[in-house]
């Protein structure tokens, strides 16, 4: 759910503010109690990386626009550490490795 709200609210009559403001209050507690979604109201994006060598550099594109902060692993179909890779991270691209043979699923943000 993304909370949304009218950049005119100084036009907004007097009468009409405390509706307006219980609108927008619902909003904001509709989204805070578990409606939140990472890829709507984060700027991250949900990834799956397979890694079909261990120790070695796979590029995915990430989609975020600018350089990745950091990721968390959210799942794995092996037992295997996924670390930074040796190429630097691009506005386009998200370079990792893994330890293991593996498919890894990242929240990139």
């Amino acid at each position: 759910m993304r909370i949304t709200a009218s950049p005119d609210v100084d036009r907004v009559e007097d009468k009409d503010l405390a509706r307006y403001t219980s609108i927008f209050l619902n909003q904001v507690v509709d989204a805070l109690n578990n409606n939140l979604t990472l890829t709507e109201n984060l700027n991250a994006k949900i990834l799956t990386f397979t890694f079909s060598t261990a120790n070695v550099d796979v590029a995915t594109i990430h989609g975020l626009g600018r350089v990745p902060q950091g990721y968390f692993v959210v799942g794995q179909n092996a037992a295997a550490s996924v670390y930074d890779g040796a190429s630097a991270n691009t506005a386009q691209l998200l370079y990792l490795r893994s330890s293991a043979v593996a498919q890894v699923r990242l929240v990139v943000f």
